[in-house]
């Protein structure tokens, strides 16, 4: 199922979700979680972007927790809603938006 569609590319098989960005090189290879790794291995070297479904909703919840910390959950419902509404997985956002943008307000649910 895909989520965004565009210069960013949010979708899921079974297990993961996959992240591509179009201009997407970041210099990975140069970052700090690399370093220690060997190049000549012959191990299988870290390519794109696949993360298991556990640790993406582990993220989502943190990112949302601060969402509604600092006051930015309903526009970030409001303009995903916008922009994303006629992709499949944006369903749910849709149909929970209001009791989500609640949370912020500090309404109970």
């Amino acid at each position: 199922m895909s989520y965004i569609r565009g210069d960013y590319y949010f979708w899921n098989d079974d297990s993961h979700v996959h992240i591509w960005a179009r201009g997407g090189y970041d210099h990975w290879d140069d970052s700090g979680w690399n370093e220690d790794r060997d190049g000549n291995s012959g191990e299988v070297q870290p390519s794109g972007v696949m993360v298991p479904f556990d640790v993406v909703d582990e993220f989502v919840v943190m990112r949302v927790a601060r969402l509604i910390e600092t006051g930015k959950l309903t526009l970030a419902v409001n303009r995903a809603v916008e922009k994303w509404k006629n992709n499949g997985g944006c369903q749910a956002l849709t149909q929970l938006a209001d009791r989500l943008k609640h949370l912020e307000s500090g309404s109970d649910v």
